[in-house]
Parts: structure tokens; sequence; C-alpha cells
């Protein structure tokens, strides 16, 4: 028996695709803080029962069903109830009884609660295991702090709009470990000689010396499934060859740690939501339009 996979996974996409996938996963995203005692898992399969009904725009909905955890959901299994991940993936394949044993007889023993955070399946979802009511992407602590990527990508966007950028470019990678979003903005660009002297790019030949121009961008990270902190990182892209370069020691990191939560399915509130996570698009933690002018104006 494998472990399911999640359909949205996009490679140098443009922004309306990142977007659409994002709000995709929101609207069938159900967060679950369980005490392990609760939780029993049947043919690899996390059983939930007894939650309340939730009421939204499309309905009375239940978060009760079988979820299959992705190879994340796994991992995150594996780390929180101390089973070597290389067993608990060779059990779900091998032997799934033996991963039930195992993992159910675990989390008789622990007196934590954790987070699930799952998706529900849906007509256009693929991948998910017929019968189930979805996937179950990631195990966490009760305590984990919640940055989601839709979030992210809006108080991004937010920020560019207050900044004066009407263009930028905007790539993106996204998996079911971490979102990736790189901006470059073509209205801010200054000479870079010095920076630039020994570059000479290996596709067309061209030298830095000659084509000394270099445009301002970031590069933002971040991760739904415990796969790693909040990163938005200052970065230069380079006009001859659009290599970028990222400037870490200008990096704002904050990682996904907060206060435990309550058990239960968990309704994020818009307030809630604009608490998780501290930076705001009004007041970015370093004005980049200023720090890039100074930086690049001490390398000419």
């Amino acid at each position: 028996m494998t472990t399911a996979a999640i359909s949205d996974h996009l490679r140098n996409s443009e922004l309306g695709t990142l977007a659409r996938a994002l709000e995709s996963q929101r609207t069938r995203s159900v967060d679950l803080v369980v005490p392990a005692r609760q939780l029993r898992v049947d043919q690899g399969h996390f059983v939930i029962e007894g939650t309340e009904p939730q009421i939204s725009e499309d309905g009375v909905t239940t978060a009760d069903g079988l979820y299959t955890p992705t190879p994340v959901g796994d991992e995150g299994v594996a780390a929180k109830l101390d089973i070597p991940v290389r067993y608990l993936r060779r059990m779900r394949c091998e032997h799934v009884e033996l991963y039930d044993a195992n993992v159910n007889g675990w989390l008789a023993r622990s007196d934590k609660s954790y987070l699930l955070r799952m998706l529900r399946s849906d007509d256009e979802t693929r991948n998910i295991v017929e019968g189930t009511a979805g996937v179950m992407r990631a195990f966490l602590s009760d305590s984990y702090r919640v940055i989601d990527n839709f979030d992210v990508l809006l108080a991004a966007l937010a920020g560019l709009q207050q900044a004066g950028v009407a263009t930028p470019k905007i790539s993106a990678d996204l998996t079911d470990r971490r979102m990736v979003v790189r901006v470059q903005s073509t209205d801010v660009a200054a000479r870079a000689p010095k920076l630039l002297s020994d570059y000479r790019s290996p596709f067309t030949g061209l030298t830095g010396a000659d084509n000394p121009i270099v445009w301002a961008g970031f590069e933002i990270a971040n991760s739904e499934t415990g796969g790693g902190a909040f990163t938005i990182t200052p970065r230069l892209v380079v006009e001859i060859c659009t290599n970028g370069m990222k400037m870490t020691r200008d990096a704002m990191r904050e990682v996904h740690l907060g206060g435990r939560m309550d058990e239960g399915v968990v309704r994020w509130s818009e307030t809630t939501r604009g608490r998780t996570w501290s930076w705001s698009p009004a007041r970015p933690p370093t004005p980049w339009r200023r720090s890039w002018t100074r930086r690049t104006s001490r390398r000419r």
C-alpha cells in the first residue's frame, strides 16, 4: 500500500496558476487538534470520528472519514511517535497491518495532542485513494504555528501594491512540503559594474562589465506542513542571464512555533489568521526599495 499524493504540485508556474492551486487547497482544508488516545489507523488510513459539523457557504460538512497520509504526513507520524521513518514506510508498503499495530500502539501510550492538517477530496482531486475522505498532509504538534501559503501570497501582493510595484514578474514552485515564490521588479534596477566585473554568462558569453544591470526582487519560502520556517530574502536578478542572487544576511525568518491549541476542529477567523505571523505588508522588516538603492550604490 502506498501513501497518497497531492496533485497541486507546480514548477516555475505563473501567479494565476499558483493562486488557483492555493485557493483550491484552502477551500478543502481541515485542521483538527485531537488527543492521541482518540486517534487510530485502519489499513494505513487515519480514522476521524465524532467531529462537529461545520457550516459554511458550501453547506454543512464534517471532518469525519478516512484520511490517507501523504509522504510528508507519514514523516510527521514517525517524528512525533519516535518510529524510524524508513521502517514506517516499509510497513506501509509491505505489511500494512504491522503499520496499524505500531502506530496504534504508540498513539495509545501518548498523552499528547496533535494537529492534523488535512485536505478533503472533491470531484477534481486526483491521486487520492478511492473511498477515503481525503489526505492527511501533516501530523504536527498542537503548538505548531500556522502560516498558510495563501495568506503569505496575499500579504506579499498587498506589499508590492503599496510599494508601487505595478507589474512584477512572479514565478513559483509548490509541493506538499514547501512553497517558494520569486518576485522581480523591472522598475527597480541599478548599474552594478563592480559586482559583475568578472561575470560571464555561460549561455550567451556576454560579460557583466558590458551589461551591468541588475534588478531588485525577493524570494518568499514557506511550509504549511512542518517543512521549514517562513522566510523572505532579498534577491538580485542579473540582466544578461536572469540568474538570481539571494542576500541571506538581510533575510527575515519566522518559525512555526506558537501557543498550544484547544482540541477540536480549528476554525481560523480572519483576526486569528492576522495574528499567526508578525510581518505586515504595510511595514516590511526592511524597506526593500531603500535598502536596494543603498546596497547597489556601495558596489558601483
